[in-house]
Protein backbone atom coordinates (compact mmCIF):
# COMPACT_ATOMS: atom_id res chain seq x y z
CA UNK A 1 0.00 0.00 0.00
CA UNK A 2 1.51 3.34 -1.04
CA UNK A 3 0.79 7.05 -0.77
CA UNK A 4 -0.29 9.19 -3.71
CA UNK A 5 1.12 12.40 -2.24
CA UNK A 6 4.34 13.34 -0.50
CA UNK A 7 4.38 14.63 3.06
CA UNK A 8 4.97 13.96 6.72
CA UNK A 9 3.09 11.11 8.33
CA UNK A 10 1.23 12.79 11.19
CA UNK A 11 -0.80 9.77 12.29
CA UNK A 12 -0.13 6.08 11.87
CA UNK A 13 -2.66 3.63 13.27
CA UNK A 14 -1.01 0.28 12.53
CA UNK A 15 2.16 -1.66 13.28
CA UNK A 16 3.58 -4.94 12.08
CA UNK A 17 1.37 -7.83 13.10
CA UNK A 18 -1.89 -5.82 13.31
CA UNK A 19 -4.99 -7.17 11.61
CA UNK A 20 -6.77 -4.63 9.41
CA UNK A 21 -10.10 -4.73 7.64
CA UNK A 22 -10.73 -3.49 4.12
CA UNK A 23 -11.39 0.28 4.22
CA UNK A 24 -9.75 0.76 7.63
CA UNK A 25 -7.74 3.97 8.07
CA UNK A 26 -4.04 3.15 8.17
CA UNK A 27 -2.38 6.57 8.29
CA UNK A 28 -2.81 10.30 7.72
CA UNK A 29 -0.30 12.46 5.83
CA UNK A 30 0.06 16.15 6.67
CA UNK A 31 -2.84 17.72 4.77
CA UNK A 32 -2.94 21.32 6.01
CA UNK A 33 -2.12 22.78 2.61
CA UNK A 34 -4.55 20.44 0.86
CA UNK A 35 -7.24 21.37 3.36
CA UNK A 36 -6.61 25.05 2.63
CA UNK A 37 -6.81 24.37 -1.12
CA UNK A 38 -10.10 22.57 -0.57
CA UNK A 39 -11.41 25.51 1.47
CA UNK A 40 -10.39 27.95 -1.27
CA UNK A 41 -12.00 25.80 -3.97
CA UNK A 42 -15.28 25.70 -2.03
CA UNK A 43 -15.13 29.47 -1.45
CA UNK A 44 -14.41 30.03 -5.16
CA UNK A 45 -17.39 27.91 -6.21
CA UNK A 46 -19.62 29.84 -3.81
CA UNK A 47 -18.26 33.17 -5.10
CA UNK A 48 -18.89 32.15 -8.73
CA UNK A 49 -22.49 31.17 -7.92
CA UNK A 50 -23.19 34.39 -6.01
CA UNK A 51 -21.51 36.59 -8.62
CA UNK A 52 -23.39 35.17 -11.58
CA UNK A 53 -26.66 34.88 -9.68
CA UNK A 54 -26.47 38.65 -9.17
CA UNK A 55 -25.32 39.32 -12.74
CA UNK A 56 -28.01 37.15 -14.31
CA UNK A 57 -30.68 38.81 -12.20
CA UNK A 58 -29.41 42.25 -13.30
CA UNK A 59 -29.42 41.21 -16.96
CA UNK A 60 -32.92 39.71 -16.68
CA UNK A 61 -34.18 42.96 -15.16
CA UNK A 62 -32.50 44.84 -18.01
CA UNK A 63 -34.30 42.68 -20.58
CA UNK A 64 -37.65 43.29 -18.84
CA UNK A 65 -36.91 47.01 -18.74
CA UNK A 66 -36.17 47.02 -22.48
CA UNK A 67 -39.34 45.01 -23.17
CA UNK A 68 -41.39 47.63 -21.31
CA UNK A 69 -39.65 50.41 -23.25
CA UNK A 70 -40.39 48.61 -26.51
CA UNK A 71 -44.06 48.24 -25.58
CA UNK A 72 -44.20 51.92 -24.67
CA UNK A 73 -42.55 52.86 -27.99
CA UNK A 74 -45.11 50.78 -29.91
CA UNK A 75 -47.96 52.53 -28.12
CA UNK A 76 -46.36 55.90 -28.76
CA UNK A 77 -45.95 55.07 -32.44
CA UNK A 78 -49.61 54.13 -32.75
CA UNK A 79 -50.57 57.42 -31.08
CA UNK A 80 -48.29 59.40 -33.44
CA UNK A 81 -49.73 57.60 -36.46
CA UNK A 82 -53.23 58.50 -35.36
CA UNK A 83 -52.21 62.10 -34.71
CA UNK A 84 -50.52 62.30 -38.13
CA UNK A 85 -53.66 61.00 -39.88
CA UNK A 86 -55.79 63.57 -38.02
CA UNK A 87 -53.43 66.47 -38.89
CA UNK A 88 -53.27 65.31 -42.49
CA UNK A 89 -57.05 65.27 -42.71
CA UNK A 90 -57.25 68.72 -41.08
CA UNK A 91 -54.67 70.13 -43.50
CA UNK A 92 -56.46 68.73 -46.55
CA UNK A 93 -59.75 70.08 -45.20
CA UNK A 94 -58.24 73.57 -44.65
CA UNK A 95 -56.72 73.39 -48.12
CA UNK A 96 -60.09 72.65 -49.74
CA UNK A 97 -61.78 75.38 -47.70
CA UNK A 98 -59.04 77.87 -48.63
CA UNK A 99 -59.38 77.01 -52.32
CA UNK A 100 -63.13 77.73 -52.07
CA UNK A 101 -62.52 80.90 -50.09
CA UNK A 102 -63.99 79.63 -46.83
CA UNK A 103 -60.69 79.74 -44.89
CA UNK A 104 -57.71 82.04 -44.46
CA UNK A 105 -54.09 81.64 -45.46
CA UNK A 106 -53.13 81.86 -41.80
CA UNK A 107 -55.29 78.85 -40.87
CA UNK A 108 -53.92 76.90 -43.83
CA UNK A 109 -50.37 77.68 -42.79
CA UNK A 110 -51.10 76.66 -39.20
CA UNK A 111 -52.60 73.35 -40.37
CA UNK A 112 -49.58 72.73 -42.59
CA UNK A 113 -47.17 73.43 -39.70
CA UNK A 114 -49.09 71.07 -37.44
CA UNK A 115 -49.00 68.38 -40.15
CA UNK A 116 -45.24 68.77 -40.57
CA UNK A 117 -44.76 68.61 -36.81
CA UNK A 118 -46.95 65.48 -36.63
CA UNK A 119 -44.93 63.93 -39.46
CA UNK A 120 -41.66 64.75 -37.69
CA UNK A 121 -42.98 63.22 -34.46
CA UNK A 122 -44.05 60.10 -36.39
CA UNK A 123 -40.57 59.70 -37.90
CA UNK A 124 -39.03 60.23 -34.47
CA UNK A 125 -41.36 57.61 -32.95
CA UNK A 126 -40.36 55.10 -35.66
CA UNK A 127 -36.67 55.70 -34.93
CA UNK A 128 -37.33 55.38 -31.22
CA UNK A 129 -39.08 52.06 -31.79
CA UNK A 130 -36.21 50.84 -33.95
CA UNK A 131 -33.73 51.80 -31.24
CA UNK A 132 -35.85 50.10 -28.54
CA UNK A 133 -35.93 46.86 -30.58
CA UNK A 134 -32.16 46.98 -31.02
CA UNK A 135 -31.57 47.64 -27.31
CA UNK A 136 -33.85 44.75 -26.39
CA UNK A 137 -31.91 42.37 -28.65
CA UNK A 138 -28.61 43.61 -27.19
CA UNK A 139 -29.94 43.06 -23.64
CA UNK A 140 -31.09 39.52 -24.53
CA UNK A 141 -27.74 38.67 -26.11
CA UNK A 142 -25.94 40.05 -23.08
CA UNK A 143 -28.09 37.86 -20.82
CA UNK A 144 -27.29 34.79 -22.93
CA UNK A 145 -23.59 35.67 -22.91
CA UNK A 146 -23.57 35.91 -19.10
CA UNK A 147 -25.44 32.58 -18.80
CA UNK A 148 -22.93 30.84 -21.09
CA UNK A 149 -20.05 32.43 -19.19
CA UNK A 150 -21.63 31.28 -15.93
CA UNK A 151 -21.86 27.68 -17.16
CA UNK A 152 -18.18 27.73 -18.12
CA UNK A 153 -17.04 29.31 -14.84
CA UNK A 154 -19.26 26.96 -12.83
CA UNK A 155 -17.85 23.94 -14.65
CA UNK A 156 -14.27 25.08 -13.97
CA UNK A 157 -15.00 25.86 -10.30
CA UNK A 158 -16.68 22.46 -9.78
CA UNK A 159 -13.78 20.68 -11.47
CA UNK A 160 -11.31 22.53 -9.24
CA UNK A 161 -13.33 21.60 -6.16
CA UNK A 162 -13.45 17.93 -7.19
CA UNK A 163 -9.72 17.98 -7.82
CA UNK A 164 -9.10 19.54 -4.40
CA UNK A 165 -11.36 16.91 -2.78
CA UNK A 166 -9.48 14.09 -4.49
CA UNK A 167 -6.08 15.49 -3.52
CA UNK A 168 -7.28 15.96 0.06
CA UNK A 169 -8.54 12.37 0.13
CA UNK A 170 -5.05 11.19 -0.85
CA UNK A 171 -3.80 12.31 2.57
CA UNK A 172 -5.83 9.51 4.16
CA UNK A 173 -4.47 6.03 3.50
CA UNK A 174 -6.95 3.18 3.79
CA UNK A 175 -6.49 -0.57 3.66
CA UNK A 176 -7.53 -1.82 0.19
CA UNK A 177 -8.02 -5.34 1.55
CA UNK A 178 -8.26 -7.24 4.81
CA UNK A 179 -5.17 -8.90 6.19
CA UNK A 180 -2.16 -8.66 8.47
CA UNK A 181 0.32 -5.78 8.39
CA UNK A 182 3.59 -7.50 7.50
CA UNK A 183 5.76 -4.47 6.77
CA UNK A 184 5.84 -0.74 7.63
CA UNK A 185 8.45 1.40 5.88
CA UNK A 186 7.58 4.86 7.21
CA UNK A 187 6.92 5.74 10.83
CA UNK A 188 4.92 8.57 12.32
CA UNK A 189 6.83 11.85 11.93
CA UNK A 190 8.78 10.64 8.90
CA UNK A 191 8.30 11.85 5.35
CA UNK A 192 6.82 9.69 2.65
CA UNK A 193 7.64 10.53 -0.98
CA UNK A 194 5.06 9.51 -3.53
CA UNK A 195 6.52 7.57 -6.41
CA UNK A 196 9.69 6.56 -4.55
CA UNK A 197 9.07 4.72 -1.30
CA UNK A 198 5.28 5.00 -1.66
CA UNK A 199 4.78 1.35 -2.74
CA UNK A 200 6.58 0.27 0.46
CA UNK A 201 4.58 2.41 2.90
CA UNK A 202 2.95 -0.67 4.38
CA UNK A 203 2.44 -4.21 3.17
CA UNK A 204 -0.71 -6.21 3.91
CA UNK A 205 -0.56 -9.97 3.86
CA UNK A 206 -3.55 -12.17 3.12
CA UNK A 207 -3.09 -15.18 5.48
CA UNK A 208 -5.32 -17.37 3.31
CA UNK A 209 -2.75 -17.09 0.51
CA UNK A 210 0.32 -17.66 2.70
CA UNK A 211 2.62 -20.60 2.13
CA UNK A 212 5.53 -21.60 4.35
CA UNK A 213 8.31 -23.67 2.85
CA UNK A 214 10.34 -25.10 5.71
CA UNK A 215 13.54 -27.03 5.03
CA UNK A 216 14.54 -29.53 7.71
CA UNK A 217 17.71 -31.60 7.45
Amino acid sequence: VGARISGTVIKEFVKVGDWVKKGQLIAIIDNRELKEELKKARANLKAVKEKYKRLIKEKELKVKEKELELRSCKQELEAKKTNYEVKKWEYEREKRLFEKGYSTKKKLKRAKNELERAKSELVSAKEKLKKAKLEKEIAKKELERVKIEYEKELKIAKAQLEQAKVRYSYSFIYAPMSGVISFVSTQEGETVVAGLNAPQFVSILDPSKLENWIYVD
